[in-house]
């Protein structure tokens, strides 16, 4: 019996990204294993939403009114996201390559006992090395949306995120592995 496939959302908040967000979302929009992709803009001073919508018809943008922070930015877009899992994913991001984001939905879609995956920033400067945050406090992580919802119905504010979701499943001994 094959295992039953998850659906995967990728969630990617911003605020003032600029020309920064178009090359993480012109390599995002490669990954063919993502049911979708929805873009929060967290009230940004500058709106590039009409050519954002121009050059990725397929993303889903939602500019907020007001800035929430990055917590308040990922609890609107896990209104508006379907999958059973979400990618979360930082909008100034380097080096991204497409066929190693498919790699790691791939695996946490495959493995039902998995809670999260963590994809480690390899080229993260040494000092950020040095106290393990190229995986503690990366953005880019893949969890279930339920436990997501959980973390986020409680008082996570601001960028407080990847510590909530750590803490989070660390309370609870949940299954975590990094790439």
């Amino acid at each position: 019996m094959k295992p039953v496939t998850m659906q995967t959302s990728c969630i990617i908040p911003f605020y003032n990204e600029g020309r920064r967000l178009f090359t993480v979302l012109d390599e995002i929009a490669k990954v063919s294993n993502l049911a979708e992709i929805i873009c929060i803009d967290d009230a940004s001073h500058e709106d590039n939403s009409s050519e954002l919508q121009e050059r990725f018809p397929q993303i889903k943008f939602i500019r907020l009114s007001k800035n929430v922070g990055k917590s308040g930015a990922v609890r609107e877009g896990l209104k508006h996201a379907k999958g059973d899992l979400i990618l979360l994913f930082d909008a100034d991001l380097r080096n991204l390559n497409h066929k190693e984001i498919e790699k790691a939905i791939d695996a946490i879609q495959q493995t039902s006992d998995v809670d999260m995956l963590i994809l480690r920033r390899v080229k993260a400067p040494f000092i950020i090395k040095l106290d393990r945050g190229d995986v503690l406090f990366t953005g880019e992580r893949i969890l279930k949306k339920k436990d997501l919802e959980t973390i986020l119905s409680g008082s996570v504010k601001g960028w407080q995120l990847e510590s909530a979701i750590n803490t989070w499943m660390y309370q609870r001994k949940k299954k975590v592995f990094w790439v």
